[in-house]
């Protein structure tokens, strides 16, 4: 009996800090349709969806999750160079999604994450195990930040924040992110709809392109903006950063149209 209760009252305190969540939904993208947007929502290449709410939520209350035990501190922190020379790549992996990318005189971050927890308040929600490998502190001079999609393990607000006070960096988002960060008070957000480029210097390019995954903040804005992943090109090659993907034709998509892949950083 007391196990029936515990899973009835686990669902309705779920149902009812997802339903909260509303709070916590952004605005999303306005524009044209295209071929992955209907004019409300975004959705993938081959219209794959998630599941609905409530298998979600099954999932939740049944899963057999495993006990995930606190790591201790790295000691030693990896040693960067504070830029590198013309066709030169450095490559640094500091947790999770976030990538420390130097190449060609250029220092770009992807998704970076050092808060606590990945959640939109600060008392609960998923909560790190592992410090990152980078102190926030340590880091060169960083001239772009990428973000792959919304989600809170790769669009973190506080970090953002203090990335942008201390290095004034541009950021590179799907359609429709733009307006959260703008709201937190980040400026120089661009947004970018599947296979658009921009120019990150004379000599780097970038290009942002289709993953298969889904967004949102909350439960009220599923798919309102857009995810993706990058290519960045120059002399030493091309790095592709997939973000959070799962396969699907853009792999070929991303392969036939540069050439010159050198890495991939895939989740």
């Amino acid at each position: 009996m007391w196990v029936t209760v515990s899973i009835i009252l686990s669902a309705a305190c779920a149902i009812g800090v997802i339903l909260g969540c509303c709070t916590f939904s952004v605005p999303g993208y306005t524009g044209p349709a295209s071929d992955h947007f209907d004019g409300k929502r975004f959705y993938n290449q081959d219209n794959a969806d998630r599941q609905g709410f409530f298998t979600f939520l099954k999932w939740i209350i049944t899963r057999d999750a495993p006990e995930w035990h606190k790591m201790p501190a790295l000691k030693n922190h990896p040693q960067m160079p504070q830029r590198v020379g013309p066709g030169k790549l450095h490559l640094t992996f500091i947790n999770h999604s976030t990538f420390l990318i130097q190449m060609d005189g250029l220092n770009i971050l992807t998704d970076p994450l050092w808060s606590d927890r990945t959640s939109p308040v600060s008392f609960t929600g998923p909560q790190r195990v592992q410090q990152p490998g980078v102190l926030l502190e340590e880091l060169p001079p960083i001239d772009a930040v990428v973000l792959s999609h919304n989600h809170y393990d790769h669009l973190d607000v506080p970090t953002l924040k203090i990335i942008a006070a201390r290095h004034k960096p541009r950021i590179f988002v799907g359609l429709g992110n733009r307006a959260l960060l703008n709201k937190a008070g980040i400026e120089n957000v661009r947004e970018m709809d599947w296979w658009d480029q921009a120019p990150l210097s004379d000599t780097v390019g970038l290009s942002f392109v289709p993953a298969k995954h889904f967004s949102n903040r909350g439960i009220c804005d599923h798919n309102k903006t857009l995810w993706g992943g990058f290519v960045f090109e120059s002399a030493a090659g091309a790095v592709y950063f997939a973000g959070d993907t799962g396969f699907g034709k853009h792999f070929a998509q991303i392969a036939t149209r540069f050439k010159n892949l050198r890495l991939a950083l895939l989740p």
